[in-house]
């Protein structure tokens, strides 16, 4: 499910979320000890913010997302019973110079319940990268 809303011309936001569930059966014949049922689900919830400045040559971009990762093993919980959860915080600024020069600088940091990553990215493309428009 997905719900956008602009209340100005220069903010819009986005919030998006969805659950999925699924299973897999593993029958082996020869081995019926063997077999298993094994349940996944993934829950994932996100709320985005773009902010535009100067005439949208400066788009700043800032978000949360929650996700809960589910796998268990029914019939064998000693094989698999395992739940991770990641909290992620965002902020991207995309400047565009007349359409001439791009700059694209982001920070991502997500806390998943067993250790944390923290992420920086820049990009730009000059004019002689970018593509003709014929």
């Amino acid at each position: 499910m997905i719900v956008r809303h602009a209340p100005f011309i220069w903010w819009d936001y986005r919030i998006q979320g969805s659950i999925v569930d699924d299973e897999l059966i593993y029958n082996d014949k020869s081995s019926p000890e063997m077999s298993y049922r094994l349940d996944n689900r993934r829950r994932v919830i996100e709320n985005q913010h773009n902010i535009y400045l100067f005439d949208e040559k400066n788009t700043i971009t800032v978000g949360f997302e929650y996700r809960e990762d589910k796998a268990e093993c029914i019939n064998k919980p000693e094989v698999i019973d395992k739940m991770r959860t990641d909290y992620a915080y965002y902020l991207q600024n995309i400047f565009n110079w007349k359409r001439r020069f791009f700059l694209n600088v982001g920070f991502r940091v997500d806390d998943y319940s067993d250790r944390k990553s923290t992420r920086l990215n820049s990009s730009h493309i000059p004019l002689s990268r970018m593509p003709s428009s014929a």
